[in-house]
């Protein structure tokens, strides 16, 4: 019924903000018209987010530090680990040793190249 970029009129306006709620879409003010817009995919979050929102409160580590030291257990290095596990750090770009090198003798020429000016 409604499209993405639609403008809209006093009649429709009701009827497509329903459609926009169902549809994943919100309705803007542009250029002195109302307009269908389409909402933006929410960012992906990173692993360090993800892993704050599954770790337990501080709350309840210290807790569970607590009762492993008394009990003799490891439950809150394994609560953790789990987690850490679950979003894995990434792991970080390497550069080929060759590039490295390419890299510096650029450097140089260009110190070289300076010096000379």
């Amino acid at each position: 019924m409604f499209n993405i970029g639609q403008k809209l009129t006093t009649e429709n306006y009701t009827a497509a903000a329903v459609w926009c709620a169902k549809n994943k879409a919100h309705i803007e003010k542009q250029n002195g018209a109302y307009i269908i817009v389409g909402n933006a995919p929410a960012p992906e979050l990173t692993y360090a987010e993800k892993r704050a929102a599954e770790y337990p409160s501080m709350t309840e580590q210290l807790d569970m530090m607590y009762w492993d030291r008394v009990n003799g257990t490891n439950i809150w290095e394994e609560t953790v680990a789990a987690v850490k596990a679950k979003y894995p750090k990434p792991s970080e770009v390497v550069i080929p040793g060759e590039l490295i090198s390419d890299n510096l003798s650029d450097v140089a020429d260009l110190k070289q190249t300076e010096e000379q000016e």
